[in-house]
């Protein structure tokens, strides 16, 4: 099993790659159809023709019954919106305190609702892409990603994260060579002056690759400013520390099994095992990636980890 697959969660049972597809042909983004833009205007011009034509008397009550409906039907719409809204950002509050298989239910459900407003549909998709990843369905989330990409404009803000997101996804379902494809299209990010998620993002798929090819010698370099280039990443950045530690605790274990001296790399693995623990619990840790369990059970790192100072 590749590193970067993450167990499934024995309650809840992802969406296959198929599945998401269906689910995405049969909801698509398709906006706003010109005969509901227009409808209101049209009413309204209606309305102020027959205010001006009708003679005095009950058919001089028309108009006003239009305006009355065009104002009870642009408050549906306005509710409707700020409904689906709602529903969005609570899907991206559940996705943020790590609740991601119901956050994942919950966009799969609120995605045939949003196909008129292709902004949040985008949003829609994205975030089940991130869920699908996180609960260990990284076929599924190529699916979702690929979708993405194949239907942002050009220049879209957001693709670059999008593609950094893909890479990590390619590297959970051992599609190695596409994320060294992906990566390599990205390299720009390794020389970019101002840091943010996506760039944070773009080393942390850097270290993982190096890890989850068990390039562990490769990945040691990377520690020098790992935790300034991570921070932008918020708590997320704790799964790239503990990927540090595991790439010194494997360097550590095989020079040990060459005859030399495991400790050189006991520190370092404790510090950043801390660093990382302080920032996600273990469980998280571990359930995101099953190889740093050797860390957990290693007892003498326990207690290095208690007299750590976690790196700068």
């Amino acid at each position: 099993m590749s590193l970067l697959s993450p167990p499934k969660p024995v309650d809840f049972t992802p969406p296959s790659p198929r599945q998401v597809q269906e689910h995405l042909e049969r909801n698509p983004a398709i906006g706003h159809s010109r005969a509901a833009t227009w409808a209101p205007l049209v009413a309204l011009v209606a309305a102020v023709i027959i205010a001006m034509t009708a003679p005095p008397g009950p058919a001089a009550m028309l108009p006003w019954l239009i305006i009355l409906g065009l104002l009870f039907y642009s408050a549906a719409r306005v509710r409707r919106a700020r409904d689906l809204e709602a529903r969005a950002a609570r899907i991206q509050e559940l996705a943020l305190l790590r609740r991601h298989a119901m956050s994942l239910r919950l966009a799969w459900k609120l995605l045939p609702h949003v196909g008129r407003n292709p902004e949040l549909h985008m949003r829609t998709v994205a975030i089940m892409a991130l869920n699908m990843d996180l609960v260990g369905a990284a076929e599924s989330s190529l699916v979702a990603y690929q979708y993405l990409l194949e239907r942002l404009p050009k220049g879209h803000p957001g693709i670059v994260q999008i593609q950094v997101q893909a890479a990590l996804a390619q590297l959970a379902s051992d599609h190695l060579l596409d994320a060294d494809a992906t990566l390599r299209r990205l390299r720009d990010l390794d020389n970019a002056k101002q840091s943010n998620v996506a760039t944070a993002t773009y080393h942390l798929a850097l270290l993982a690759q190096q890890v989850c090819t068990h390039h562990d010698a490769d990945a040691l370099p990377l520690a020098q400013g790992l935790v300034q280039k991570l921070q932008p990443l918020g708590v997320d950045a704790g799964y790239g520390y503990a990927l540090m530690a595991l790439a010194h605790h494997r360097v550590g274990q095989r020079q040990a099994e060459d005859g030399g001296e495991i400790r050189n790399h006991a520190p370092a693995t404790a510090a950043w095992w801390s660093k990382a623990t302080l920032l996600l619990p273990v469980d998280a840790l571990t359930g995101r990636y099953r190889e740093l369990e050797v860390l957990t059970a290693d007892a003498t790192l326990a207690g290095a980890v208690q007299r750590a100072t976690p790196p700068q």
